[in-house]
């Protein structure tokens, strides 16, 4: 789904007068991908942002798509300027607009509608509101026709996680654990909110690159499948000097032959082969150790700059387009948490719970126990929360969770009630339930929003929940009803 609207407004604010033709290029653009084989599986957004990054060796087979829809009209050149606009329109979208408040719990009675308004907090995030705006809308919790497409995109980008918490949910499901294995071992496993946490961090990193930025990693792995494929056909990829290169099965570099077995480190190659390729690397000496050292240079240097020699020499029989790293959209993460307030957050969070405050969002890590990594939470993560006032006190929350989250409450709203019976007896329960017990244990009104009558409502809906309310009195939850009936309204 791509932001029309916006992105002609945004043509207009900036005072370019072909704008209605470049909105249009737009709509063009995405009918012409849609029918490019490399395009196909891409969102609509990605499609344009991958476009706009072409150069003019795929203007041939993109000319015999477009003539096919098109004739002669909307050129090559003018629907990647379109896409070019586009992709500065989405930047200037998120830098402005970015939701500052990234930790929110919506609370409430039950019935209130906390799953129906994560959806549209989803959505207005998505269509990136102003933090004002967004809280004005979901407090208002007003009868308008919910917009969920931006939650339904971002759910099938996965984008959005869910998860629920309860008393016995600990660190190890939700952060990371030891797990047994098929083979017998012991690993570290990633839980729900590491896993998407790097997700989204990976986002964040190549909305940042560069077009035209190598990937060594790219060029790293298509070396290691080379190995591999000449092993397999029993060939020998040599280094210099009858040293053999092979592959672990941990997919780590192994030479040997007439040396002693030695490893080399991914991590040394992805920090140095840049640095050697743009001439900062001369020579051996200057690779230098990868941990504190009395040598100035690796112990195994030698054999590392003979390894970038040959990495060159491969990369120069390499597509160096399929080399490039590939720049997406900036895009937002979610991570759903229903029921907050049952589980034990210290034990849940543990030395993470400081990370998820706005303001230490990338620049704060911390040293994970089983996996010993540094973990980070990036900015374009939300976690959101929802809480039953009726099966907690807010009162009893965590001081820690209290403190890290901005809370929204939701109110019962009578006008979401349809007028007649149903409605007066919504506000005549929740006028006697406010007196007997209080604001936490009001009804909702989404047990009134639905097709049944008010008769089934009460016996299967509203009986079960009375009878929990008051399970101290003497009354039944018949007598309950009966008074309820008798409680007298304000005219309006």
């Amino acid at each position: 789904m791509i932001d029309v609207d916006g992105f002609e407004e945004y043509m207009i604010n900036i005072k370019f007068q072909s704008h209605t033709n470049y909105v249009n290029y737009i709509k063009s653009l995405l009918k012409i991908l849609s029918e490019t084989d490399k395009y196909q599986d891409l969102s609509d957004e990605d499609k344009i942002i991958k476009f706009a990054d072409e150069n003019n060796s795929f203007k041939n087979k993109f000319d015999k798509i477009r003539i096919k829809y098109y004739e002669k009209s909307n050129t090559f050149s003018d629907l990647r300027s379109s896409a070019r606009k586009y992709v500065s329109f989405l930047k200037s979208k998120t830098k402005e607009n970015q939701m500052k408040t990234k930790n929110i719990i919506l609370y409430g009675v039950p019935g209130v509608g906390k799953t129906h308004n994560y959806k549209r907090l989803i959505s207005l995030i998505e269509q990136g509101e102003s933090d004002k705006d967004i809280f004005d809308k979901i407090y208002e919790n007003t009868p308008t026709a919910p917009t969920y497409s931006y939650y339904e995109n971002a759910l099938k980008e996965e984008r959005v996680e869910f998860i629920t918490f309860h008393q016995s949910y600990s660190y190890e499901e939700f952060i990371e654990g030891l797990h047994p294995q098929s083979d017998g071992s012991i690993e570290p496993e990633d839980g729900i909110f590491k896993q998407i946490c790097r997700k989204a961090r990976e986002n964040l990193e190549n909305s940042k690159i560069n077009e035209e930025e190598f990937s060594t990693e790219k060029l790293l792995e298509n070396f290691k499948d080379y190995v591999i494929e000449k092993l397999s056909n029993d060939e020998k990829t040599y280094l210099k000097n009858r040293i053999t290169i092979t592959i672990s099965p941990r997919n780590s570099i192994i030479l040997g032959g007439q040396i002693e077995k030695q490893s080399l480190s991914d991590e040394v190659i992805l920090r140095d082969y840049v640095k050697f390729k743009n001439g900062n690397i001369k020579s051996y000496k200057d690779v230098k150790p990868s941990q504190i050292s009395k040598s100035n240079h690796h112990g195994n240097a030698r054999h590392y700059f003979n390894f970038y020699i040959k990495l060159r020499e491969f990369e120069r029989t390499q597509n160096q387009k399929e080399l490039q790293k590939q720049r997406q959209n900036l895009k937002n993460f979610y991570l759903i948490i229903d029921e907050i307030n049952r589980g034990n957050i210290s034990k849940i969070f543990g030395e993470i719970i400081t990370l998820i405050e706005e303001n230490k969002r990338d620049s704060f890590s911390v040293t994970l126990p089983y996996s010993k990594e540094p973990f980070s939470i990036p900015s374009n993560l939300f976690i959101i929360a929802s809480m039953n006032t009726a099966d907690k006190s807010i009162a009893a929350i965590d001081i820690a969770l209290r403190r890290r989250f901005t809370f929204l409450r939701l109110e019962p709203n009578a006008d979401l009630v349809p007028e007649g019976t149903k409605r007066d007896f919504f506000k005549k329960a929740n006028k006697y339930i406010e007196e007997k017990l209080g604001k936490d244990y009001l009804l909702g009104h989404a047990y009134f929003m639905n097709e049944y009558d008010l008769d089934f409502t009460k016996k299967y809906k509203i009986k079960p929940l009375l009878e929990e309310y008051f399970y101290a009195e003497e009354k039944s939850s018949d007598e309950i009803l009966k008074e309820i009936e008798k409680v007298e309204l304000k005219e309006q």
